[in-house]
């Protein structure tokens, strides 16, 4: 059940802040929002896959949900105008840059455990 935790509560903020949201930020912004959703989840999966590969308990709720948690709150509270999209902005990029550094992270674990060069053109002696 802990896996599920995670995603559901993902898929809940995103259905409350598109409900709430006095600006519609899914009609002014959808890529954005999709992009963000998407990228969210994708580090989600990512993480519960790299759990059930080494044999560890998932994390109950993703450190990237926080700060949306805050976000969706903040929306919900208070009447944000403009202030909303620069949310969603600054969020994405977060969570892209977040995604993108533990992926790298993973990739260069994995490849100090197999003793294989990576990132690199230089040529293995």
């Amino acid at each position: 059940m802990l896996p599920l935790l995670s995603p559901v509560l993902l898929f809940l903020l995103c259905v409350v802040w598109l409900k709430v949201s006095p600006m519609d930020i899914l009609e002014q912004q959808p890529r954005l929002f999709y992009f963000m959703s998407g990228t969210v989840f994708a580090n989600i999966a990512c993480r519960l896959i790299i759990a059930q590969m080494s044999n560890t308990r998932c994390e109950g709720v993703n450190a990237l949900l926080w700060p949306l948690i805050l976000i969706v709150a903040a929306v919900c509270v208070a009447p944000l105008g403009q202030w909303e999209l620069v949310l969603l902005i600054g969020y994405t990029v977060m969570a892209t840059l977040l995604h993108i550094h533990f992926g790298v992270c993973v990739v260069v674990q994995m490849a100090d455990h197999f003793n294989i060069n990576i990132f690199t053109l230089k040529k293995q002696d």
